[in-house]
């Protein structure tokens, strides 16, 4: 049973996003290990994102599906892209994510070997990946459940 739910497309899904955080997590938030060990873990979770992504795709669909797949991937763009508006002009979510993010470039500016920005930067292009696999798999399940 477990077998079967690992093969299942939505489990492929989470355990790709719980990867890509898990990464953007150890990158950002790095534990005190040496870096040669910090870089061994980062190397091993990219490996492991490239195998789930991989498997993922990998899978025969019937033309309902693949019309589902073709649908989501085309229209996900969209929900990052909104994203990426939202976070460029509206203020309270400006505000929310300097919040966030702030602090961790304040103290990785000075200690570590990427930057405050550098580390922003790649966490922003961490979730917006997140965002679109998410965005992905929910409009391939919207566009399934209308359409059988």
């Amino acid at each position: 049973m477990l077998t079967k739910l690992m093969d299942s497309k939505p489990a492929k899904d989470i355990a790709l996003v719980a990867s890509l955080v898990a990464f953007g997590a150890i990158l950002i938030n790095r534990p005190d290990l040496p870096p040669v060990v910090t870089a061994g873990i980062l190397i091993i979770m990219t490996a492991l994102i490239t195998v789930i992504g991989v498997r993922r795709e990998n899978i025969r669909l019937d033309e309902v599906e693949l019309a589902a797949v073709n649908f989501a991937s085309r229209w996900s763009v969209t929900v990052v892209m909104v994203f990426m508006l939202l976070l460029c002009f509206y203020g309270p979510v400006h505000h929310g994510i300097d919040a966030i993010f702030g602090p961790v470039a304040g103290a990785r500016n000075d200690n570590g070997p990427m930057s405050g920005v550098v580390l922003i930067f790649i966490s922003g292009l961490l979730s917006g990946l997140v965002l679109l696999l998410a965005s992905r798999s929910v409009l391939t399940r919207i566009w399934l459940w209308t359409k059988r």
